[in-house]
C-alpha cells in the first residue's frame, strides 16, 4: 500500500519540480533582442470575428498606427455568424471583409476558411492572427518582421492585458499571462525548446502553411496547433518585444466560462497529441514535447496528484512518521511561499521595467484563483461538448489609451489628468484601503454625533452642506480647466449620488416641507447610493489612481453620505413612514427628467440613464434589456432606495432609535 502511494506520489513530484526549476532558472536569461532588416515582409492579418462591434474598431485603429509600411500588409476581418455591425465597422475603419461562406463552430475553423481564401495571394509572407477585443503596440508588426529573418515558422508575441486594473480577476489573468509569458515562453524559447501559442498575437510563415497545411478541430486551435507543429519538428518562437493588448473578463462568471472552454480543449488536445508529444521528445532529444505534454496533461496529472499527495500525507501522520506542523511553522511557510510568490511576479515584471499593475491583494489571492481550474478541469472531463459562448465585452479601449494607462504614475498623480497615470481599479488595495478608511471614518463620526441634540444635528447638517458644495466646485473647476472637459456627464452634479448635495440644502436651511423632503432622501436614497458606492466605486477609481483628488473626493462624499443617512434615522431626527413616499419619488423624479432632457440635447449620460458606465456590471444589464434599459433604471432609481431602507427599518433596529440615548433636545 506505501509503494503503491510513494511512488507515483514521488515520481510525480520529481516530474513537477524539475519542470518549475527548469522554467525558473531559464527565465533568468535576458530577453533576446531581433537583429535589424532592411527587406520588408508582406504580412496578411487575420481577424475572426462574430459579434465584435463594440471593439474591432479600436484594434483596427491601433493596426493602422503601426511604424511599418502601410503597402506592406492587409487588415481581413473574417466575418463569422454575426448578427451585428461588425462587418459594416471594420470596412469602414480600413479593413477589408472575409465573409466565410461555410458553416463555422470555432475560431480554428474561421482561420481555416482565410488560409483557404487567401492560397492565391502569391505576395503574402505570413500570416498574423489576433483577437477582435485585442489592441496592438505600435512596433509589433516590425518586430514580427525582424523575427520572420530568424528563419522560424511560428513566432507567438507577448500578451498583456489592457484592463488588468479593472478588477481582482482581471487583475488574476495579467498574473497569469505574464508567469506564462517570462517563465514559461521566454524560458523554453531561449534554450532551443518551444514555447506555446496563446490564442492570439502570433505569426505563421505562408510557406509553412502551404506545405503543412491547418488541419486543427478542437476548440483550442492555438494548443492544437503547438502540438502539430512539435510533432512536425518545428519549434514555436517567442517574441517578448511584440506586443499585445487583450481583454480579460472581470467576473469570476465570465472567467470560469472561458475557463470550462480551454480545460474542454485542452482535454481534447491531451486525448490526441499527449502520446505523439511524450514520444517526439524522445526520439528528436528535445523538452518540447515533454513540456507540452505535461502541460496537456495537466487536467488529469493535478487532480491524481492531489489525491495521491493527500493519501500519503494521511497515511505517513496516522503512522506517527511526520506530525502536524505547528501554528509557528504554518505561518512560516505562508510567509516563505507569498514571498517567493511576489519575488517571482516581480521578476517577471523586470522583463519589462514595470511594476505589476495589480494590487497586492490580488498576488495574494492569486494562488486560489489558479486552485480554482482544478475543479473545473475535473468537472470539463465527464463533459461530451463544450458549446462556444461569446463574452460581452465590458471596455472599449483605444491603444492611445492603453499607452498612456502604462505610464510611471509620477509625483502629480494627486491633480493628474485621467489618463496620466493608472486608474486604480475597483476591488484592489487602493479600494479596499479608501473602502477601510472611510468605514472607520462612519464609525467615529457616529459615535460623537449620535448623541447630539437635533439643534445640533441640524446645524451639523447645515455645515456639512456647505463643506460638501465647496468641494463639488472644487471638482468641477479641476474638470473644466485642467481637463479641458466640456462634456457635461464628467461635471455637472447630476446623478444619483448628486441628489444628496441638493438634500442637505434642503434639510439644512429649508423648512416644513421641503426640509423634510431632504431628511427623508439622506435617509433612504442618500444612505443607499453611499453604501453602494463604496462597495461598487463604478467611476473615480476606474479613472484615477486612489490617492487621487477625485477618488479621495468620492470616499469623502459617500462616507459623508453614509454617516448623515445614519444620522438622520437613528438619532430621531425624522420617523420615516410609507407616508414620506411622494416626498421621495417627486424629488428624485424631478432631477430624472433634468437629467433625460439635458441627455438629449447635449449627449450625455448624467443618473447613468441613456447607457450604462463602462467597466460595471450595469452594461451587462443593458445587454439584457436594450430598450427597456432607461425605463427600468429610472423605476430603480424611484423606489428601491425608499422601500431598501424602510424594509430594512421594519425587520432590525439599526436605523431606528435606541431607548438608550440621551432624551432628544429640539
Amino acid at each position: 500500500m506505501r509503494l503503491f502511494l510513494f511512488i507515483p506520489t514521488a515520481f510525480i513530484s520529481a516530474v513537477l519540480l524539475f519542470f518549475v526549476l527548469y522554467c525558473l532558472w531559464h527565465a533568468r536569461a535576458p530577453i533576446p533582442r531581433s537583429k535589424e532588416t532592411d527587406r520588408r515582409r508582406r504580412f496578411a492579418i487575420l481577424i475572426p470575428a462574430r459579434n465584435e462591434e463594440a471593439v474591432i474598431g479600436n484594434l483596427i485603429d491601433s493596426l493602422l498606427r503601426q511604424d511599418y509600411p502601410r503597402e506592406n500588409f492587409d487588415i481581413y476581418a473574417v466575418i463569422n455568424n454575426s448578427t451585428d455591425q461588425t462587418a459594416q465597422i471594420a470596412e469602414a475603419a480600413g479593413a477589408k471583409v472575409l465573409r466565410v461562406s461555410e458553416p463555422v463552430k470555432d475560431k480554428g475553423s474561421a482561420l481555416r476558411f482565410a488560409f483557404r481564401a487567401l492560397s492565391s495571394r502569391d505576395d503574402i509572407d505570413a500570416f498574423v492572427i489576433f483577437d477582435a477585443d485585442n489592441v496592438v503596440d505600435s512596433g509589433f508588426l516590425s518586430e514580427m518582421n525582424r523575427q520572420y529573418e530568424s528563419g522560424i515558422s511560428i513566432i507567438q508575441g507577448r500578451r498583456c492585458g489592457k484592463n488588468a486594473e479593472d478588477s481582482l480577476v482581471s487583475g488574476f489573468y495579467e498574473l497569469f499571462y505574464h508567469i506564462q509569458n517570462v517563465y514559461y515562453n521566454h524560458a523554453q524559447s531561449v534554450t532551443g525548446n518551444s514555447c506555446s501559442l496563446n490564442g492570439t498575437g502570433w505569426m505563421i510563415r505562408r510557406d509553412w502553411l502551404d506545405q503543412n497545411g491547418f488541419q486543427t478541430s478542437t476548440l483550442t486551435e492555438d494548443l492544437e496547433l503547438t502540438a502539430l507543429a512539435i510533432t512536425k519538428g518545428e519549434r514555436i518562437l517567442y517574441a517578448h518585444d511584440a506586443v499585445t493588448y487583450d481583454e480579460y473578463p472581470t467576473t469570476l462568471f465570465l472567467a470560469f466560462r472561458q475557463l470550462s472552454r480551454w480545460c474542454f480543449g485542452q482535454i481534447q488536445c491531451m486525448r490526441a497529441y499527449a502520446s505523439h508529444l511524450l514520444q517526439s521528445s524522445f526520439t528528436r532529444r528535445t523538452l518540447s514535447g515533454f513540456n507540452t505534454g505535461l502541460v496537456f496533461t495537466a487536467p488529469v496529472l493535478l487532480p491524481v496528484y492531489l489525491v495521491l499527495l493527500g493519501l500519503s500525507v494521511s497515511l505517513l501522520l496516522r503512522e506517527k512518521i511526520i506530525t502536524l506542523p505547528s501554528r509557528g511553522e504554518v505561518i512560516l511557510f505562508v510567509g516563505l511561499f507569498y514571498g517567493v510568490l511576489f519575488g517571482i511576479i516581480y521578476a517577471a515584471y523586470r522583463k519589462r521595467n514595470e511594476t505589476p499593475p495589480v494590487s497586492p491583494l490580488c498576488i495574494l489571492l492569486f494562488p486560489f484563483f489558479m486552485l480554482s481550474w482544478i475543479p473545473v478541469s475535473f468537472v470539463t472531463l465527464f463533459r461530451k461538448n463544450c458549446d462556444w459562448k461569446p463574452i460581452r465585452h465590458s471596455r472599449t479601449v483605444t491603444i492611445a489609451e492603453r499607452t498612456r494607462q502604462i505610464r510611471p504614475h509620477g509625483s502629480g498623480g494627486f491633480l493628474s489628468v485621467c489618463g496620466d497615470c493608472t486608474p486604480s481599479g475597483m476591488h484592489g488595495f487602493g479600494h479596499y484601503l479608501l473602502l477601510l478608511s472611510t468605514l472607520i471614518a462612519v464609525v467615529v463620526a457616529l459615535n460623537h454625533t449620535l448623541v447630539l441634540s437635533l439643534l445640533r444635528i441640524r446645524r451639523l447638517i447645515r455645515h456639512t452642506a456647505v463643506f460638501l458644495w465647496v468641494l463639488e466646485l472644487l471638482k468641477i473647476l479641476f474638470k473644466l480647466k485642467k481637463e479641458k472637459s466640456r462634456d457635461p456627464g464628467t461635471w455637472v452634479p447630476l446623478y444619483f449620488c448628486s441628489i444628496a448635495l441638493y438634500a442637505l440644502l434642503l434639510s439644512g436651511f429649508g423648512s416644513g416641507v421641503w426640509q423634510r423632503t431632504g431628511d427623508v432622501f439622506l435617509a433612504t436614497g442618500g444612505l443607499c447610493a453611499g453604501v453602494c458606492f463604496l462597495a461598487y466605486p463604478s467611476s473615480s477609481l476606474l479613472l484615477y489612481p486612489w490617492w487621487h483628488f477625485c477618488s479621495l473626493h468620492s470616499f469623502l462624499y459617500h462616507g459623508t453620505m453614509i454617516w448623515i443617512g445614519v444620522l438622520v434615522s437613528r438619532s430621531g431626527l425624522i420617523d420615516l413612514r410609507l407616508s414620506d413616499f411622494p416626498l421621495y419619488f417627486g424629488f428624485v423624479l424631478f432631477f430624472c427628467l433634468l437629467a433625460l432632457a439635458v441627455n438629449r440635447r447635449c449627449g450625455s449620460n448624467l443618473m447613468f440613464i441613456s447607457r450604462p458606465f463602462d467597466g460595471t456590471f450595469l452594461t451587462r444589464a443593458q445587454g439584457l434589456l436594450r430598450k427597456a434599459y432607461t425605463a427600468v433604471v429610472l423605476l430603480v432609481q424611484l423606489t428601491v432606495p425608499f422601500l431598501s431602507i424602510t424594509i430594512i427599518r421594519a425587520v432590525t433596529p439599526l436605523l431606528e432609535r435606541p431607548d438608550w440615548y440621551p432624551p432628544l433636545i429640539p
